[in-house]
């Protein structure tokens, strides 16, 4: 019979088992197993199988395993225990005394290899160092420590997959390596460094110091980024296999960004706290645009070739500007070929040739000389005037002055009418003491003083000073409906709960079933009443209440948090006075009072009276 040492598990389908003895007098184990076998997946490399035969249990180690169509071949080794292999030869020591100077050093070199197999260790260690290996056919490791160093080592036999660990007092390097990918780091007490390297070129790096970190990532075909940090500021670099390149540098006090492709040609922008610059150039075309930007100044320019324009504008001037792009050292003022200037002085033109297309209005214009076929003027001033006729609308009405006026259409700056009768009249101001009107429509309503003001258009008052809202009516509300809901803050007469007569009241609340603002009667009521009743000036009230209406009345905290307390007024058979109800509390607590009293003895008279008399006097009130 075979199982599994570790938890008794039958080998039941273990078939064609046999063990043999070797010339060494050691045992062996080897069976075959169906591939399919509920427990073929506990069968592996290692495990330690006890298995009877002629001298009794016997243990074996698996070590091989080999696939058959349809059954797997096991073979196992005899041990001693559950950790010790038999057929290791003895090991070999050999101890070396020095002479001379060195005649207290001893070194001890020990050897242990499996005949059967190629695995095999070494130690080797003297009063200076020691040197650990252990070896089988697929890899080796090796463990070499001195006061100085410890170096650890992990390889393949063919050297293509290793991983390596070097510590020494002044750092730490570690290197991992398989077919194609290799990270290495190295750890100092002032530097970090953190790299990844492929065989297809791709590599990522990282390094850090007490007072800078920097990493890097590469494809291998032209294509990286970099980011550099220090506390000073943060400079990102990214780049491709066709020469386009981004960079970002940042400060506490800017921001710096450029694009640049293969060709130069680039945008960029430049921030600080004093304003913003933006540049955009275009090698093939020549062609530049800048933008600036202050707190006081906007300005731009766009050039190419030997012309450029510019717009310059602060709060009080705007400049626009076509020029000849000149050295600074050769400009005259004559290079400016057309500009526009405003400013609170006017408006300036300045051209070769000026071209007004379309209706032109001119307030105000001294003109030496002029031909023109046609004009419209709002206004002509003149100490003379000749013409055959005068068109309608031609002359204003600034200097008439008439009692009783009837114009089909009058314009004026100024008018002053002792009676005025008109259908339509379009005013920049009027001022009136007296104002009658039967429907007035208009955009913006507001005080003189500017205490208040209501904007027509946009639905919107505006109170500037300690505002009232005064109504002198039994019945006001402010009222918003959805449907046959309505939702209202209410102000009335109506009689308290448990009070009889009527009090003046304010509520806030809504009903439905188109109830309206009855927060008087309605059934279909939700929400909070509160009254107030006193004599004259009397400070007792006759009526000091408040009241909270609901099927359900919740206290909470949060909106979305599900706790607080939860109010079910209609599941009650009639209202209960909280008063009350903490005395009944206080009296069920004084009750365990009593029952100490008699030694917790729940049959003596003195509890029992006690407790009838907290339970006539306060509990059945509830």
């Amino acid at each position: 019979m075979i199982s599994i040492k570790d938890d008794n598990t039958p080998l039941v389908a273990a078939f064609e088992d046999e063990i043999t003895q070797e010339a060494n007098s050691d045992y062996k184990l080897n069976f075959k197993y169906p591939a399919k076998h509920e427990y073929r997946p506990l069968i592996k490399k290692g495990i330690i199988l006890e298995a009877d035969d002629l001298h009794g249990s016997q243990l074996f180690r698996i070590f091989e395993i080999t696939k058959r169509h349809g059954y797997i071949n096991v073979y196992a080794n005899q041990v001693a225990d559950d950790n010790t292999m038999h057929d290791f030869v003895k090991p070999k020591v050999t101890t070396q005394q020095a002479f001379g100077l060195a005649q207290q050093v001893k070194e001890l070199d020990l050897q242990l290899k499996d005949p059967k197999s190629d695995l095999w260790g070494k130690i080797k260690f003297n009063n200076k160092a020691m040197l650990v290996e252990y070896a089988n056919k697929e890899m080796s490791s090796a463990i070499a420590q001195s006061a100085e160093q410890i170096l650890l080592q992990v390889k393949s036999i063919d050297d293509e997959r290793y991983s390596k660990f070097e510590q020494t007092l002044n750092g730490i390097k570690q290197t991992v390596k398989s077919e194609s990918v290799e990270s290495a780091r190295t750890q100092l007490a002032s530097m970090f460094d953190s790299r990844i390297s492929g065989l297809d070129g791709k590599y990522s790096r990282l390094s850090q110091t007490i007072d800078s970190l920097s990493s890097r990532l590469d494809d291998g075909v032209g294509n990286y980024s970099t980011l550099s940090q220090k506390v000073s500021g943060i400079d990102l670099r990214v780049s491709n296999a066709a020469n386009d390149v981004s960079r970002l540098s940042q400060t506490a006090q800017g921001l710096q960004s450029q694009i640049t492709n293969a060709n130069q040609n680039y945008s960029s922008l430049s921030q600080t706290v004093q304003g913003l610059q933006t540049t955009v150039r275009d090698n093939q075309s020549n062609a530049t645009s800048r933008i600036n930007q202050l707190s006081n100044l906007i300005s731009t320019k766009v050039s190419k070739g030997d012309v450029e324009t510019t717009i310059a504008q602060s709060y009080d001037k705007i400049a626009f500007a076509i020029r000849d792009k000149l050295p600074a050292s050769k400009m005259s003022g004559s290079e400016i070929i057309s500009a526009i200037n405003l400013d609170r002085s006017g408006v300036k033109i300045t051209g070769k040739n000026i071209t007004l297309d379309g209706n032109s209005y001119i307030s105000n214009a001294v003109i030496k000389d002029a031909h023109i076929a046609n004009m419209d003027a709002g206004k002509i001033n003149t100490g003379y005037l000749n013409a055959n006729r005068i068109a309608t609308e031609a002359i204003t009405g600034e200097k008439i002055k008439m009692d009783y006026a009837f114009f089909n259409k009058l314009t004026a700056n100024e008018g002053y009418f002792r009676t005025l009768f008109a259908k339509d009249i379009f005013a920049t101001s009027v001022q009136s003491v007296t104002l009658s009107a039967s429907k007035i429509t208009g955009g913006v309503l507001a005080a003189t003083n500017g205490a208040s003001q209501w904007d027509l258009n946009n639905a919107n008052m505006t109170f500037n000073r300690d505002a009232t809202i005064n109504f002198n009516s039994k019945n006001n509300a402010l009222v918003r409906k959805d449907g046959t809901h309505t939702a209202f803050v209410h102000f009335s007469n109506a009689t308290p709960k448990g009070y009889r007569g009527s009090a003046l009241y304010a509520s806030i609340g809504i009903t439905s079933s188109g109830d309206g603002i009855d927060s008087a009667s309605s059934g279909r009521f939700a929400g909070l009443r509160s009254f107030r009743y006193a004599t004259g000036y009397n400070h007792t009230a006759a009526v000091d209440q408040t009241e909270l209406y609901g099927d359900n009345v919740l206290i909470a905290d949060d909106f979305s948090i599900n706790r607080g307390f939860k109010f079910r007024p209609h599941k009650m058979e009639k209202v209960l006075d909280m008063n009350d109800l903490y005395a009944a509390v206080v009296a069920l607590g004084r009750c365990w009072g009593h029952l100490a009293n008699v030694g917790w003895n729940t049959a003596h008279s003195n509890f029992t009276s006690a407790v009838s008399r907290e339970l006539n006097n306060y509990i059945t009130k509830i």
